[in-house]
C-alpha cells in the first residue's frame, strides 16, 4: 500500500534544518579530534585511506616507536623495506612529527606503512590494544607488561619469535684527557649527574669541583643519558647542555674539571672513562664490550611483535631488519650492528692465571651468550647470535680445536672458584651450536671471576651469567 506524503511545513524545515546542522557540526568536531590524536602520535587505521597515488593505499605494517633514539633507525628501516620490496623510492606522504606514513605504489597497488613515535608506553599499548604489528623499542618489556599481552592471549613475549634484538645504542662518559679518573660505578655516574657528588676528590679524581656537560633534552643521547645514568632522577640544574655530540665533546676537551657524555664514537680529543660496579670489572666503551654486553652503558634496541598479527609483512619485516641489509640500515643510523666480528682483547686485570693461558693466543667474538633469570633457556638475543656464530664458524671452517667456550655465573668471590653452574652454561651453549651443525672442543668455567655488574641487584647477578667464546689462531 502507498503511503501518504507526509506534508513538509515551514516550521518542520526549519527544525530539520537545525538537526542536520548540528548533526554536521558535530561530526567537524569529531573529525578535528581525531585528527589531533593522530597528529600527536595515536595509531589510526589507514587501510582505506586515499593515497598520493591516486588509488586506494592498503596499510602492510603499523609500526609503533620509542621516540628518542629509535625514532630515526625506525624511518629508515621502514624505507629500506619497501626498497627491498621493489620501490623504486619510497614517500613520505603525512608527517606530523611523532607520526609519519611511508607509502609506495606497485602499478596500480599503492601500500602505506605508519609509524608513530610517541614514546614506550604508547608503543607497548597499541601491542597490548592490537593498534600495532611491531614495536621498535630501547628497553625491554618489563613483567607487568608481558603478563597483560600474556591476559589477552598472547605467547610468551620474551621468546626468539616474539622479542628480537637488532641493535645496540650506547654512550660514553668522557672527561678532560689530564683528568687522572680512573674508573666510575653505576651509582657514582648518577651521583654525578644530578649534583649529589660535586667535587672529583669524592670520586677518585683530583679535589676539585666537576662541571657536568650534557646533551639538550630531545637529543637522542639525552634519552640514552635519563635511561642508562640517570635512572628517573633529574639531571643537575648546574649542567651546561649543548646540541650536538661535537659541542659536547669540544666543552669538555677544553674544560680539565669537565665531565660530559656522547656516542662512543665521538670522544674528539677527550678520554673516556672505564665504567663497572665497585666489585667488578671497568670496562672502556669499545667496539667489543658494548656488543658483548660486558660494558654497562649499553642498550639493546628491540623489535616485538603483535602475536595476534596475521599479516605477512610482520615476519618479513623483522627478518629483513636483522638481515645483512637491515644491519647495514641499523649501522647507517649510528647504532652498533650485530654483526659478528673477531677482536683481539686485551686481557682483563685480574684474571684467572688458567683464563689468561686458555685465550693468550686466542681472538674473542663479539658475542656474549645470555640466559633468562633462573633458567637455563637462552634469552631471545643469544639465540640470534648462535645462529650468527654457528654461520660465520662453519663458513670460515673453524675447526672445533680452535673454539674455546669460557662460562661465568654470580657465585659470591667468598665461595671460592665453584666452577659447577658457570660450566653448565658453557656446556648449554656447545650443545646449543652443535645442533646448528658447530662443534666446539673446549668448554670452561670460571664461576664468579670476573663479574661485569653488581651480585647486590638480581639483574645483576643474571648479568654476569654469561658465556664469553673465542677462536684460536
Amino acid at each position: 500500500m502507498k503511503l501518504p506524503k507526509p506534508e513538509v511545513t515551514p516550521r518542520k524545515l526549519s527544525w530539520r534544518l537545525i538537526g542536520l546542522t548540528a548533526g554536521v557540526a558535530v561530526l567537524i568536531v569529531a573529525g578535528l579530534f581525531l585528527g589531533l590524536f593522530t597528529g600527536s602520535g595515536g595509531f589510526r587505521d589507514d587501510n582505506a585511506e586515499q593515497s598520493a597515488f591516486g588509488a586506494m593505499s592498503a596499510t602492510i605494517l603499523r609500526v609503533g616507536d620509542t621516540a628518542g633514539a629509535g625514532e630515526r633507525l625506525a624511518s629508515a628501516l621502514v624505507a629500506g623495506y619497501l626498497r627491498r620490496s621493489g620501490c623504486a623510492e619510497p614517500q613520505v606522504r603525512s608527517d606530523t612529527g611523532h607520526r609519519a606514513v611511508y607509502g609506495c605504489s606497485f602499478g596500480d597497488r599503492a601500500v602505506n606503512i605508519p609509524i608513530a613515535a610517541p614514546g614506550s608506553s604508547v608503543a607497548i599499548a597499541g601491542l597490548v590494544q592490537d593498534d600495532v604489528d611491531v614495536a621498535l623499542m630501547t628497553r625491554r618489556l618489563n613483567d607487568t607488561e608481558v603478563e597483560n599481552l600474556r591476559a589477552r592471549g598472547g605467547d610468551d613475549m620474551l621468546s626468539a619469535v616474539n622479542e628480537q634484538v637488532i641493535g645496540i645504542d650506547a654512550i660514553a662518559i668522557i672527561v678532560h684527557p689530564s683528568n687522572p679518573i680512573a674508573r666510575l660505578s653505576p651509582q657514582q655516574l648518577a651521583a654525578v649527574f644530578d649534583g649529589r657528588i660535586d667535587d672529583f676528590g669524592a670520586i677518585g679524581g683530583r679535589p676539585g669541583p666537576i662541571r657536568v656537560v650534557a646533551p639538550l633534552p630531545g637529543m637522542a643521547d639525552d634519552d640514552a643519558l635519563a635511561a642508562m645514568v640517570l635512572g628517573g632522577r633529574m639531571l643537575t640544574r648546574d649542567a651546561r647542555q649543548y646540541g650536538s655530540a661535537a659541542e659536547i665533546a669540544a666543552a669538555v676537551a677544553d674544560d680539565p674539571a669537565a665531565i660530559g657524555v656522547v656516542d662512543p664514537v665521538m670522544l674528539l680529543g677527550t678520554r673516556a672513562v672505564p665504567i663497572g660496579p665497585e666489585d667488578g670489572l671497568a670496562v672502556l666503551p669499545t667496539p667489543l664490550a658494548i656488543a658483548s654486553g660486558d660494558y654497562v652503558l649499553a642498550r639493546p634496541l628491540y623489535l616485538y611483535r603483535q602475536p595476534h598479527s596475521v599479516l605477512p609483512d610482520v615476519p618479513e619485516f623483522m627478518a629483513f631488519a636483522g638481515s645483512a641489509a637491515g644491519q647495514e640500515i641499523v649501522a647507517s643510523a649510528g647504532f652498533l650492528p650485530l654483526v659478528i666480528r673477531r677482536y683481539a682483547d686485551p686481557l682483563p686485570p685480574g684474571a684467572p692465571p688458567e683464563y689468561v693461558g686458555l685465550v693468550i693466543d686466542a681472538e674473542r667474538l663479539s658475542a656474549n651468550f645470555r640466559f633468562k633469570p633462573g633458567s637455563m633457556d637462552f634469552e631471545s638475543r643469544s639465540t640470534g647470535d648462535l645462529d650468527r656464530v654457528a654461520a660465520r664458524m662453519i663458513g670460515e671452517r673453524v675447526t672445533a680445536d680452535r673454539i674455546v667456550l669460557i662460562g661465568f655465573d654470580d657465585t659470591p668471590r667468598e665461595a671460592g672458584m665453584d666452577m659447577t653452574r658457570s660450566t653448565g652454561l658453557a656446556r648449554q651453549v656447545a650443545t646449543a651450536l652443535a645442533e646448528r651443525g658447530l662443534r666446539v672442543g673446549l668448554v670452561r668455567g670460571f664461576g664468579g671471576a670476573l663479574p661485569v655488574a653488581s651480585n647486590a641487584e638480581a639483574a645483576g647477578r643474571n648479568y654476569n651469567r654469561r658465556v664469553e667464546i673465542w677462536v684460536r689462531r
